[in-house]
């Protein structure tokens, strides 16, 4: 599910439960019996809410069940459905009254962590470059910071790599933008699978790729970018007009540096991709502190 669909099922879901307060409050209001449904024990798996989350718990590929936040959505829930059940079979008294204030209370804390939940998702959203599908260059200095501090807690080595398409306005030029965007998608996508689950890839802009190895020295990271550089200089590119194009990119590296910011190592790894331009294209450049190599 991707995180559009995940915004508007959570939105449909929210919808849903509060049909179901509503009519709950107008059952009290009118004093009439409570349902069947709302009386069981498992009376949050049967409420449309309910029946929505256990069907994104069950399947692995809907995007929710994985977000921090839900399963302490289903835990609330959960508790609010058992608040809601003491307040039915409550006789109108003080009890009745506190009941009703820790159901009210349980049900707003709900439509919060959801609206909390949507919000998130919307920040990613809103994070991504819609072109590539990958993380764009909005907070990924943020993103990056946290995953290098908690290298360096881990005692882990990481690296940071920046790409370069070689002579990408050619493509535009002579193809048009929607061919250019087409190379870019597959760029993207390869590099993606180029490189392990942990590694992070981002958009950092134009025809330029950020990728952030963790766990991997500079000589392994070497490796793995002239991999990945030897793939593109072999492939040929589909464009929607049923042409095919080839291309080139170059790549700097360099590798954090205890106590060293993103923001630095992140400028290093740019001048080693500057270094890699000036001296022809088409290769991997690593900054070291003797020079570049």
């Amino acid at each position: 599910m991707g995180t559009e669909h995940a915004i508007a099922a959570l939105e449909q879901a929210l919808s849903a439960h509060q049909a179901w307060a509503a009519r709950l409050h107008r059952r009290l209001i009118a004093g009439m019996a409570p349902t069947d449904d709302d009386l069981s024990p498992d009376a949050h798996h049967r409420c449309t809410f309910g029946c929505w989350y256990d069907a994104e718990v069950a399947d692995a590929q809907l995007g929710l069940a994985g977000q921090p936040a839900f399963a302490g959505i289903g835990s609330l829930h959960a508790q609010m459905h058992d608040h809601a059940r003491e307040l039915l079979s409550c006789p109108p008294s003080d009890a009745r009254l506190a009941a009703y204030d820790r159901f009210a209370a349980a049900s707003d804390q709900l439509v919060g962590e959801v609206r909390a939940l949507q919000q998130g998702l919307l920040t990613r959203l809103l994070s991504m470059d819609p072109l590539t599908g990958l993380p764009g260059r909005r907070n990924m200095e943020e993103r990056l910071a946290l995953e290098w501090q908690q290298s360096q807690r881990d005692g882990r080595p990481a690296v940071v790599a920046m790409m370069d398409l070689d002579h990408f306005k050619r493509v535009n030029d002579r193809f048009g933008h929607a061919s250019g965007d087409e190379v870019l998608r597959w760029i993207g996508a390869g590099a993606k699978r180029q490189l392990r689950i942990h590694d992070l890839v981002f958009r950092y802009g134009g025809e330029e790729f950020l990728a952030y190895l963790a766990d991997s020295t500079l000589d392994a990271a070497l490796g793995t970018l002239e991999r990945i550089r030897r793939v593109i200089e072999a492939s040929e590119i589909g464009l929607p007009g049923g042409e095919r194009v080839r291309l080139t990119a170059s790549f700097g590296l360099c590798a954090c540096s205890a106590g060293q910011d993103i923001a630095a190592i992140i400028d290093r790894a740019d001048q080693a991709l500057y270094e890699a331009k000036r001296t022809g294209r088409n290769r991997v450049v690593c900054w070291r502190p003797d020079g570049f190599a």
